[in-house]
């Protein structure tokens, strides 16, 4: 263990001391301690005027104390918000579906929007928090074959933190083309089938990237880049909890990618929990 202690508790031959290197276990009492002294190490002598053990545990105990505020003090002041996040479509609309027209043959085939049952709703806080550190391991992105709709991505909707890796994997036996033209990041993984290993992409910028198959018309997905690491994606009954916030005040935003985001100022406490629900639609654009 390295520590530094007051000159007067030591005689160190006339000289000031660079550096102490306590053997573990010595209390300050009675053994004698390695001294690092202009780059050569020699042994060191409590000196006669030897301060109370007991004060300069007590001092060592107060600076313990203030490195675990000072360090982890951030942690320990930390909240979450937690909600839901639905969409609604307008009433007119709604109407119009019931008016018998849905069911003649030239509309019978046509899918509506059933604001209902959307899912893939993210929410996140909007700008940098604190130091963005990406994770080590690549997230991952499968093209996985459902027989009764083609080929898809999965996850459709993928968050993650700038300089994320992400991976691309083909568990099909048939060819694609994973590409995107989004101006947040360009790319084109090219021609591949199972099994070639994943392909990589390192996302450097915030922002959203449509990725699209250039061989399968129903392959699309998203991958939202993101300035830090509080954000979650809803589950089945639209529910999201962000964990481990530090107290403060945020712009938080729900978003899907069909709608207009919608946001919100919530203040995180510094214990427990805040709430936050969003209802998104088609409001909050300019009329023509």
């Amino acid at each position: 263990m390295i520590s530094h202690i007051p000159c007067q508790k030591y005689e160190i031959c006339g000289s000031e001391c660079l550096g102490l290197a306590l053997e573990a276990g010595d209390p300050g009492g009675g053994s004698e301690i390695s001294v690092l002294k202009g780059g050569q190490q020699s042994a060191l002598k409590p000196a006669l005027h030897v301060r109370n053990s007991r004060t300069e545990w007590v001092r060592g105990a107060l600076l313990a104390v203030l490195t675990i505020v000072l360090l982890g003090g951030s942690a320990l002041q930390a909240g979450a918000i937690v909600g839901t996040v639905r969409a609604e479509g307008k009433a007119e609309a709604e109407k119009d579906a019931l008016c018998g027209k849905y069911d003649s043959r030239q509309f019978k085939f046509i899918e509506r929007i059933n604001y209902a049952e959307l899912r893939d709703f993210l929410v996140f806080i909007d700008g940098p928090v604190g130091k963005v550190v990406p994770p080590e391991t690549p997230a991952q992105v499968k093209t996985e074959r459902i027989t009764q709709k083609g080929a898809t991505f999965v996850p459709h909707v993928l968050p993650v933190v700038v300089g994320s890796k992400v991976e691309w994997p083909n568990n099909d036996e048939i060819l694609h083309n994973v590409f995107s033209y989004s101006e947040t990041h360009p790319f084109d993984l090219g021609l591949y089938r199972n099994p070639t290993p994943p392909k990589i992409v390192t996302f450097e910028k915030p922002g959203r990237v449509d990725v699209f198959c250039s061989i399968h018309s129903r392959m699309s997905c998203v991958v939202m880049v993101l300035e830090n690491p509080f954000f979650a994606t809803t589950n089945e009954k639209g529910r999201f909890v962000i964990e481990n916030i530090p107290a403060g005040t945020y712009k938080v935003k729900a978003w899907h990618e069909r709608l207009p985001s919608k946001s919100q100022e919530i203040i995180v406490p510094e214990k427990g929990e805040v709430k936050a629900d969003f209802v998104l639609g088609i409001t909050g654009l300019p009329a023509q």
